[in-house]
């Protein structure tokens, strides 16, 4: 079923590319598009003021914002909720894995065909650099849509230039895993500039920052998935790209708090073998 514009509310944060092109398609096709108040990377449903309930319509699209509690209130209230994610939340016991992006799903549920570059932008945060590579887009494409994914996400350009001299910061921990310590807390483009310098080829990738808010330190890694399976089990996010790799990362506190002692030791271990 299609889902219309008079029957259905869509509730979403802008907080990257995916969801800043989610959000232009919405109110491009007149739907009623509510921007979460809490613009983080972690943004459950049930932190979200009234406001950003009130007089929803019956159909309700929630993309990426993660609460049980929450949808079930809703669900109680008479809404039918369509819920769009490809995350995991091992902190939270929910796993949402699904092999299509955010957007893609949500392009599907409103009837909407993607152009080349909201294709590109899909692909990017479902298969990052590498399935860009793998789906024939040019260089100039590639950067050009991480430029737009990485401004959505709020990039200084301080941000941008500490990158680059972070990536001096490059050591290989064990065979094809490589290590970064990051002087801010965005990683992003600190993992772009390691994939394009070595040409689109997989490689795993550890990145250590120490301040992340009151969260306090941070671990992300990106890589093969039989290392994130085992990572998952510290909590933290995650992420399944394909069956091949997916990205993971944890804090020293707050709620997705992790053992960075334990996760060093899995990924160490698990590439070694």
């Amino acid at each position: 079923m299609i889902l219309i514009e008079k029957d259905t509310s869509i509730i979403c944060p802008k907080n990257d590319g995916e969801s800043y092109t989610i959000g232009d398609i919405a109110l491009s096709r007149g739907f009623d598009f509510r921007v979460s108040k809490q613009q983080i990377w972690f943004t459950p449903l049930d932190r979200e003021p009234e406001e950003t309930f009130r007089d929803l319509k019956k159909n309700v699209i929630i993309i990426e914002m993660p609460s049980l509690e929450k949808e079930r209130e809703l669900e109680l209230a008479g809404h039918v909720l369509y819920i769009v994610d490809h995350h995991d939340y091992p902190a939270f016991h929910l796993k949402r894995d699904n092999d299509r992006s955010s957007l893609e799903q949500f392009a599907e549920l409103i009837g909407y065909e993607l152009s080349r570059k909201e294709r590109g932008i899909a692909i990017n945060d479902q298969l990052y650099i590498y399935g860009l590579f793998e789906n024939d887009y040019s260089k100039e494409e590639i950067d050009d849509i991480r430029r737009f994914d990485l401004e959505c996400q709020g990039y200084t350009k301080e941000e941008f230039d500490s990158a680059i001299l972070d990536l001096k910061t490059k050591s290989e921990i064990a065979d094809n895993t490589f290590m970064y310590r990051s002087s801010t807390p965005r990683v992003t483009y600190l993992c772009d500039l390691h994939v394009m310098e070595n040409e689109g080829k997989f490689s795993n990738i550890l990145i250590r920052g120490d301040t992340f808010k009151e969260n306090g330190g941070y671990l992300f890694f990106s890589g093969k998935m039989s290392v994130i399976e085992r990572l998952r089990d510290l909590g933290g996010y995650s992420k399944k790209s394909n069956s091949e790799y997916g990205l993971w990362g944890g804090y020293e506190f707050g709620d997705e708090k992790v053992s960075f002692a334990e996760a060093f030791s899995i990924i160490c271990d698990d590439v070694r073998r």
